[in-house]
């Protein structure tokens, strides 16, 4: 035998007592996390208002912004080229040459 006691063989299923109270569910705790920020909307609401639609800084249409933007820009400046220097920095050209006295000298 492997058991120290003998185990008794159980009564049939008629003659298991029945408990007079009903289960319940556990108790719902709070759980963790961030709360929700917006209630749940019952059907018969009425919708909140349309979200506001960005205006592209580009070309001025609404829809998109300037870094997803494929229209033809609206200004017509040429964007400034950087130039290149031997130390590894970059810098802006504004109608000026890179002196040789910063970094090293001039790449083109």
């Amino acid at each position: 035998m492997s058991y120290a006691e003998a185990i008794l063989p159980l009564a049939a299923k008629e003659d298991w007592s029945v408990p007079h109270s009903k289960v319940l569910p556990p108790i719902l705790k709070r759980q963790p996390g961030r709360p929700r920020v917006a209630r749940r909307r019952d059907p018969s609401e009425l919708v909140a208002a349309a979200r506001r639609q960005n205006k592209c800084s580009s070309c001025g249409t609404l829809g998109h912004n300037k870094a997803n933007c494929r229209g033809p820009t609206g200004s017509t400046k040429e964007p400034r080229k950087r130039i290149k220097t031997r130390g590894g920095s970059t810098q802006t050209n504004s109608n000026q040459r890179a002196s040789t006295s910063t970094v090293g000298e001039t790449l083109q």
